[in-house]
């Protein structure tokens, strides 16, 4: 999300990159929370954008596209447009198959491979 929220400040735009509770730190932070505290994170920074601006543009990406929604259909009145990236959904009809997906689908892990010894990269990483 940072590259786009990069590119959309490179066109102009005022961008806040939110850092939801729990993120951007060990994995492990992770189980200490959960959704309603990552929309606590997104109320805590649609707060900060609505004392700037009338209108804004929601963006949210896997479950943040969840977020995202619950956000909008909140304040309706003051999102300008809503966009949802890979959001999660509910699959209906025959689950049999479903464990078989594990095989075929590819795992993507982006921080996988860092090095977080490297101090410049740590840096790199933790910035929100």
């Amino acid at each position: 999300m940072r590259g786009l929220g990069d590119h959309l400040a490179d066109q102009g735009h005022m961008v806040l990159g939110m850092r939801l509770a729990g993120h951007g730190r060990e994995p492990e932070a992770l189980r200490q929370g959960g959704w309603r505290d990552w929309l606590s994170s997104v109320d805590e920074g649609f707060a900060r954008l609505q004392r700037s601006w009338t209108r804004v543009m929601v963006i949210g990406f896997s479950m943040g596209g969840a977020l995202a929604l619950l956000t909008t259909h909140q304040h309706q009145a003051l999102i300008d447009r809503l966009v949802v990236l890979s959001m999660p959904f509910r699959l209906s009809g025959d689950w049999r198959t479903l464990p078989l997906l594990r095989h075929m689908i590819l795992w993507y892990y982006p921080l996988g491979h860092g090095d977080f010894d490297d101090p410049r990269s740590a840096a790199e990483y933790a910035q929100p």
